[in-house]
């Protein structure tokens, strides 16, 4: 990701703290944010959707085949 993705990102993840009633502070957002860089927006986003529509149970695949504990 870049942080031209950064409000798309945020968005994505203060819904995803929304649906599972956890509070999502900024600078967790961050912390998240740059964990992710190396992924694309797609690929974050997509496993978003997954571990949401899933109930993965905290894992999530991300658009890569890698597997990460990280929501």
């Amino acid at each position: 990701m870049t942080s031209e993705d950064r409000p798309a990102f945020a968005a994505a993840l203060y819904m995803l703290g929304e649906v599972h009633r956890t509070d999502v502070s900024s600078d967790l957002a961050e912390v998240y944010f740059d964990a992710l860089t190396d992924y694309a927006l797609s690929e974050v986003l997509n496993a978003i959707r997954r571990k949401h529509s899933e109930g993965s149970g905290g894992m999530t695949t991300l658009g890569n085949g890698k597997r990460s504990t990280q929501p």
